[in-house]
């Protein structure tokens, strides 16, 4: 005769749980964090860098290259000053992973880069 051994419901419940945290940790510990946009590495001028001339553009690198799909609106890259104000054309160029704009500045004071 074969005698089986069965485990304590107590025991099960807890080894149930062990299996689980082990799984999800496996699954999860490996998981590459998800990217869906692009990210700034660099601009010119730098963040924070003060100008004593105005260079020929502006330009923002990011970490993909930038990719134009239909329906997307396109890229942006504006410059605004502390009133509000915007500075440039609108327009840029894309080359890879950069996007420029020709350099338009008012008077001396403090600018944001915006872009999409």
């Amino acid at each position: 005769m074969i005698a089986a051994k069965f485990l304590s419901p107590r025991r099960f419940v807890a080894l149930a749980a062990a299996s689980v945290v082990i799984s999800a940790g496996c699954v999860l510990g490996f998981a590459a964090p998800a990217s869906a946009h692009n990210y700034l590495v660099s601009s010119t001028p730098a963040e924070g860098q003060t100008l004593t001339e105005l260079p020929d553009v502006f330009e923002i690198t990011t970490n993909e290259a930038l990719l134009a799909t239909a329906g997307t609106g396109g890229f942006g890259l504006v410059i605004m000053d502390e009133s509000g104000r915007f500075y440039g054309d609108g327009c840029v160029d894309i080359s890879g992973a950069t996007m420029s704009t020709a350099a338009s500045l008012g008077e001396a004071g403090e600018y944001t880069a915006i872009w999409k």
